[in-house]
């Protein structure tokens, strides 16, 4: 009848310009949480994903087609509902079970709740060694690997002047959900005489890694070790997957020539299976 009709009319009019004032009126929030800028240095995105607002919109039809709409709009709204309910996440996040895939699950080394030497989990605060060789080794391992894309450009070493070991102070700590998991480290350089900050720092990033040695060290471990000053034919032990292995000192000398006084894999050892190996003294305890 013509009320009911004048009544949709009049229905559509207060829903156009209700769809007009929230159009007008809605906003895209230009703010983003305040990550640290040395994020950016080391070519780490971890900006969450930015929430798309999805605006209303409503379809204009001829006076023709206006019946047609209106018997199928019911069949509208309930694909619009199903699609809600079988959305699916992204491929590759679930196994066939329905669980999450292991290789997404958090690495052992990161919900590791007994302290151990290695592999080594960062704390803020932290005072440490950082070798720059050992990391060099993690860089090269991960590219043979092709676990991960990693820009050459963007590592410390070619971003500032780096002795073979620094002493720094980790000040910022991030996680990069995988695979693989990685840990993501702000570190600020110490003065190696008093200790105190510098100016300088770098970031980095790395993930725990079979058969690659850490290249961050406990400052306190490496004072320890540096102390021991140990000689040719010094036994000693050495805890390798939770097992003793014994062994004996051969001779000292440097991983690489081009840093002859890092103390990284500097010695020349001989297990009691007459196995040979190169260890740093860190990883070594007196007998």
């Amino acid at each position: 009848s013509e009320n009911s009709s004048e009544e949709a009319e009049t229905a559509d009019v207060s829903e156009a310009s209700a769809g007009e004032a929230e159009w007008q009126s809605g906003s895209i929030s230009s703010d983003s949480s305040e990550y640290s800028d040395w994020t950016a240095d080391a070519g780490i995105d971890l900006q969450p994903p930015k929430r798309q607002t999805r605006l209303r919109t409503r379809k204009y039809c001829s006076s023709s087609e206006d019946d047609n709409t209106k018997e199928e709009k019911g069949t509208v709204k309930k694909r619009k509902k199903s699609k809600r309910v079988k959305r699916k996440k992204p491929n590759g996040l679930l196994c066939s079970e329905g669980e999450l895939c292991e290789e997404w699950l958090p690495p052992p080394w990161i919900l590791e709740t007994v302290p151990r030497r290695s592999p080594y989990v960062p704390q803020m605060g932290d005072e440490v060694i950082y070798f720059k060789q050992g990391h060099e080794a993690y860089v090269r391992a991960v590219r043979k690997a092709k676990i991960y894309s990693v820009n050459l450009q963007k590592q410390p070493w070619n971003r500032m002047e780096l002795r073979e070991q620094e002493l720094a102070k980790i000040i910022g700590i991030k996680y990069e959900a995988g695979p693989p998991t990685l840990c993501c480290l702000k570190l600020a350089l110490l003065d190696p005489i008093s200790c105190r900050m510098t100016e300088e720092s770098f970031s980095l990033k790395y993930h725990d890694m079979p058969d690659v040695l850490d290249f961050l060290v406990l400052h306190q471990f490496y004072v320890e070790a540096k102390e021991r000053n140990w000689q040719a034919g010094d036994n000693f032990r050495s805890i390798i997957d939770d097992a003793w292995w014994f062994g004996t000192v051969s001779s000292q000398q440097p991983l690489q020539f081009e840093y002859p006084d890092s103390l990284f894999q500097c010695y020349n050892v001989r297990w009691d299976t007459d196995e040979t190996e190169k260890m740093s003294p860190w990883d070594m305890e007196p007998v």
